[in-house]
């Protein structure tokens, strides 16, 4: 016999309830008489602490990989292609993070290894080394927006690395 939808939601309204009593929890409107009314926190929102720190490490971390994956790109042209859409992507998040630095600032020198595929190597653990920063990050800011944005881009990461090709073709790495 199936099951309907209704039945299925008031057995788990059922199940839930002793559950939400047990953790102290209300469930419905609010009782604006007793003590719970004065319990409430006064604070304003400008009591929040700020993210620019990590806001600025997320920044300064895209930026330096961007730039070693640019480099690479255009040290290698048979990696410019697979390495496209991560340079969009850099870009993108640079973008979304209001990057406004100046575009006279000295970029960081890399080293990009001289073998297409050591060069490959080397960009899967720069972008390796960015997502989790960036889940790292997205973990200690206190804004859930922004959180989930630097999580959003840990992910983003993620599935390029996983597109990423393995070994360049006709180098034997």
């Amino acid at each position: 016999m199936p099951l309907s939808s209704r039945s299925v939601s008031r057995r788990t309204t059922l199940a839930a309830a002793p559950l939400l009593l047990l953790a102290s929890c209300r469930w419905g409107p609010a009782d604006d008489s007793g003590s719970e009314r004065e319990a409430k926190p006064t604070g304003s929102a400008s009591a929040k602490p700020s993210d620019d720190d990590q806001v600025t490490a997320a920044r300064d971390a895209i930026r330096r990989v961007e730039v070693f994956v640019s480099t690479t790109s255009n040290t290698h042209g048979r990696l410019s292609t697979p390495l496209a859409a991560l340079t969009a992507l850099h870009g993108a998040h640079l973008e979304l993070l209001e990057d406004h630095s100046d575009p006279d600032e000295p970029t960081p020198r890399t080293q990009v290894p001289a073998r297409t595929g050591a060069a490959l190597v080397a960009v899967r653990r720069e972008e390796q080394s960015l997502q989790r920063t960036l889940t790292q990050l997205a973990g200690e800011v206190s804004s859930g927006t922004l959180a989930r944005t630097l999580a959003a881009m840990a992910a983003g990461v993620a599935q390029q690395i996983a597109v990423l090709p393995t070994n360049p073709k006709g180098d034997g790495a």
